[in-house]
């Protein structure tokens, strides 16, 4: 159809719409890249090496290293189709994009690759992340790194003395083991390896905790309370994790401040998340612990279930999951809402923890899993006598201490339980024959004495980490605290003063005269240029003196006599 002068005006202005707006789109601003991309952190490193301005660099020791690249995205960010490949620019490295793979855990997605072979030196590990549902691609940024392929003979020899020092130490108290431990440590600051310090650190922290004594759990506070300035930066988030984590359980297993330890839990679990460690679900059975111990045992066991099954799709530490199933069923044990599936899932739990245990292992764990065993066979109506006393005989060969005897008292209690329901049965029984109840009344009575007396026994053994006790006999002076009040480290609770009947005088007399002091005598007598009279050894008169005497021969010493004093003498002055 031939055009006319009116339709070919009309389809040269559409063609020039869109030429405008094809101009127009070329024009517009791309869309901007997914938050979290400048946070990246590095993940995979052994430790730290300072860099050129200062700042903690990542340094990876030995071959065949994983790097890593960890992004913290928003809630609503669809990460299910990014894709990334990274980039290792370093002395040995050809610098080609390498693929990666992607480890995901909540909000947080982490790409990661081997390091190049023959790769060393100082570096930066870049990267691109691609949105494969859109196709866009943005750059990651670039972080610095340290590769030592051949690793390092400090660190390797400083991890080999650790584990001869561990596997040799069984024997040992937390003491002796703390003081080889601080040794490695000073070792591996002189070398500069600041991550293994801490671990050394951490490792001592953990023994003193184990330890239980008040000392000691003050100790391993006062030690981690001094964090290394490094520990606040990406590099270093795993870390901080583990000393967060620490710190919580310093102060849960003294007892106090527990709004403390869920704070620090909590700020371990957001450091673990940042860089998706498999470590992160032990945080929550620390806060399934602490919940529990302030009665919400329901709010305890979903949290620690929905953790486990959080392991089936993140990542998580395999050798832990059998404690944690153990942690679970103890908690199902105190939960007085459980059902009978959930007493014999317990069960079956707690059996299958027990099962790896070493019989070389420590006895008092092996003893707290029977002893949880048997309660959950109470609980099922079942007879726990035969976990309860293999517990009892592990128990037996451990050291003495507030951990056995708490379950000591945790075992007299289940088996106090036990015979309570024996008897009301065997009571009920019989009832149902003599139509009487004023013996099943009685055999109540008795058997809730018993378990109120395991239970005792069992509180006194907490109540004694509790208690402060003067080192000598003493009188309490004026105390400004409260009960209910919360103090510092190292706040002054009360002054002591001494009530002994023996006091120790410490005193000089002259030279000559102490050639002539016999060390058995309880009373001296001097006659050498001061007034006649007799020095009592002790703080009564004619009293013996535990050991002697002890001379400390440094010259004269003039005395005075009182008035009416029996004739003993005074220090003039």
């Amino acid at each position: 159809m031939p055009t006319t002068p009116g339709s070919r005006g009309f389809l040269t202005a559409a063609l020039a719409a869109l030429a405008a707006l094809a101009a127009l789109a070329d024009c517009a601003p791309s869309p901007p890249p997914p938050p979290g991309l400048p946070d990246a952190a590095v993940r995979g490193h052994q430790e730290l090496i300072a860099g050129a301005d200062g700042s903690p660099v990542p340094r990876f020791l030995g071959p065949g290293r994983t790097l890593g690249l960890c992004l913290a995205t928003a809630p609503e960010t669809d990460t299910s189709q990014w894709q990334a490949t990274l980039t290792v620019r370093a002395a040995g490295a050809p610098g080609e994009p390498r693929e990666a793979r992607a480890v995901r855990m909540e909000t947080t997605v982490c790409f990661e690759a081997e390091a190049p072979a023959g790769a060393q030196g100082p570096g930066e590990l870049c990267g691109t992340l691609r949105d494969a549902f859109d196709g866009r691609s943005h750059p990651l940024p670039c972080r610095p790194l340290q590769l030592d392929p051949d690793g390092d003979a400090a660190h390797r020899e400083i991890l080999e003395s650790l584990s001869t020092a561990l596997a040799a130490g069984d024997g040992e108290g937390a003491g002796e083991r703390v003081a080889e431990l601080d040794r490695l440590a000073a070792r591996a600051r002189r070398h500069g390896l600041a991550i293994l310090a801490l671990r050394l650190d951490l490792i001592a922290a953990y023994h003193l905790r184990r330890e239980g004594s008040p000392e000691a759990l003050a100790e391993a506070r006062s030690r981690l309370a001094a964090a290394p300035a490094w520990l606040g930066r990406p590099e270093a988030r795993a870390w901080a994790a583990q000393v967060a984590q620490e710190r919580a359980l310093l102060e849960m297993a003294a007892g106090r401040r527990l709004r403390t330890a869920w704070r620090l839990l909590g700020e371990a679990d957001r450091a673990y998340l940042a860089v998706a460690h498999p470590k992160r679900f032990t945080v929550a059975m620390e806060q399934a612990d602490l919940l529990a111990r302030v009665g919400a045992v329901r709010e305890a066991v979903e949290r620690l279930r929905r953790a486990l099954d959080d392991c089936l799709r993140w990542p998580c530490e395999e050798r832990l999951l059998p404690a944690a199933r153990e942690t679970l069923a103890w908690l199902v044990a105190q939960d007085p809402l459980a059902q009978e599936h959930e007493l014999a899932a317990a069960e079956a739990a707690a059996r299958e923890a027990l099962a790896p245990m070493s019989p070389a292992g420590d006895p008092l764990e092996q003893a707290n899993g029977r002893i949880n065993l048997a309660y959950l066979r109470l609980r099922a109506g079942r007879d726990p006598g035969a976990p309860l006393e293999e517990a009892r005989r592990l128990l037996a060969t451990a050291p003495d201490g507030t951990r056995r005897r708490q379950l000591l008292g945790w075992a007299d209690w289940v088996e106090a339980r036990a015979r309570l329901a024996e008897s009301t049965l065997e009571r009920t029984e019989r009832l149902s024959r003599d139509q009487a109840v004023s013996r099943e009344e009685l055999d109540q009575a008795r058997m809730d004495r018993e378990v109120a007396l395991a239970e005792i026994a069992r509180t006194r053994a907490i109540i004694g980490r509790k208690t402060i006790r003067a080192p000598f006999r003493a009188r309490v002076g004026i105390a400004d605290v409260h009960p209910g009040q919360y103090l510092a480290e190292g706040t002054v609770l009360t002054t002591l003063q001494g009530v002994a009947d023996a006091v120790h005088v410490d005193f000089a007399v002259a030279q000559a005269v102490a050639a002539r002091v016999p060390g058995a005598e309880r009373v001296v007598d001097l006659e050498h240029e001061v007034h006649a009279g007799r020095v009592a050894a002790s703080g009564q008169r004619g009293a013996d003196v535990e050991g002697g005497p002890r001379i400390d021969v440094i010259g004269r010493v003039p005395c005075r006599r009182r008035g009416e004093d029996h004739g003993l003498l005074h220090p003039s002055g």
